[in-house]
């Protein structure tokens, strides 16, 4: 089974949020993430969402302490298992949470944040205001399940199950 991470750095009561450029849901806003890749020294998924992160922002993240996995969605299309995706939050401190900028990047457009009440959901996948609404809510350990249609153009059904604590452990 392929896995992945999505990362999304929240600060302040917002969230920062960059256009993809390449593949599934290029031109839409998300979050920083990538493959697991133990050929690029991933040896947990914690280690790929760093990387994709610096990769994708050209910003490196400090205080790791504040990375929280806190749900993993299993997503589907037309009935067949794409992939397991780790969806973390960095809670960054104002000013101190990375070294450089967030910036534009060969995978990722210009970043910008977002006030928590304010995700442009319309212009992102059809799933994410599945998966990030209840997260944002605040809650954790969630697993979700997405079934996209053929080309992921829309969620034709999904499932949530919560209080799993045991996803949180690396």
């Amino acid at each position: 089974m392929e896995q992945c991470t999505l990362l999304f750095p929240r600060e302040l009561g917002r969230i920062w949020l960059a256009p993809k450029k390449k593949k599934v849901g290029a031109g839409k806003w998300n979050g920083y993430g990538g493959k697991f890749s133990p050929e690029q020294g991933d040896k947990t998924m914690v280690d790929t969402a760093l990387r994709e992160f610096v990769e994708e922002s050209g910003a490196e993240l400090t205080g790791c302490e504040r990375l929280e996995r806190v749900a993993v969605v299993n997503f589907f299309e037309a009935g067949e298992h794409l992939f397991e995706c780790h969806v973390y939050f960095f809670h960054a401190e104002y000013g101190k949470s990375w070294v450089g900028r967030l910036k534009e990047t060969e995978e990722m457009g210009k970043p910008q944040y977002f006030d928590l009440w304010g995700i442009p959901f319309e212009s992102m996948m059809p799933a994410d205001s599945l998966f990030l609404k209840p997260l944002m809510s605040g809650k954790k350990n969630l697993i979700f399940t997405i079934f996209y249609s053929e080309g992921k153009e829309r969620v034709e059904g999904h499932a949530v199950l919560e209080s799993v604590p045991a996803i949180c452990v690396e």
